[in-house]
């Protein structure tokens, strides 16, 4: 294993290409459980390595693609998972939580369960919404009354 340095932006551009069919790490210094993570084509993503509460094993998980964030961005975020990682706290949860509260996320479940129950309702007579669900077959439509030109 190769020793620690504090990565910099020169060296994680300079770093080239695992080998194929396998990862390369490169720790930070700055961080504890910080690297960059090398693929075989190239791609560089910058990873957390510990033991998430819940588990026995070290595992990385993936901070965010170098590029989408800097390396600046990856140390804080990095030290603000392993601030919730001291305190129990799984950040991999949180973020999932995070974002099944914002608006959109809400909404497209509201939807997705009101054409649920619009679906189930529809089958038996689908008159006035022939010409907004599409997913009942022509022949029942037909048979409900429904003219050629909603379908």
């Amino acid at each position: 294993m190769l020793a620690k340095k504090p990565l910099t932006d020169r060296t994680i551009k300079a770093v080239k290409p695992a080998l194929p069919g396998k990862r390369t790490l490169l720790w930070d210094a700055l961080v504890p459980g910080l690297a960059l993570r090398v693929t075989d084509r190239g791609k560089r993503s910058f990873v957390l390595v510990t033991r998430y509460p819940g588990s026995t094993h070290p595992a990385p998980r993936r901070l965010g693609a170098y590029g989408a964030i800097s390396l600046g961005q990856a140390r804080t975020k990095a030290r603000k998972w392993l601030e919730m990682i001291a305190s129990g706290v799984d950040p991999g949860i949180r973020e999932i939580e995070r974002r099944q509260q914002t608006f959109q996320a809400i909404a497209t479940n509201y939807f997705q369960r009101k054409a649920k129950v619009r679906l189930r309702s529809s089958r038996s007579a689908s008159v006035r919404n022939c010409g907004t669900l599409r997913t009942v077959s022509a022949a029942s439509a037909i048979s409900s009354g429904c003219s050629s030109r909603y379908l």
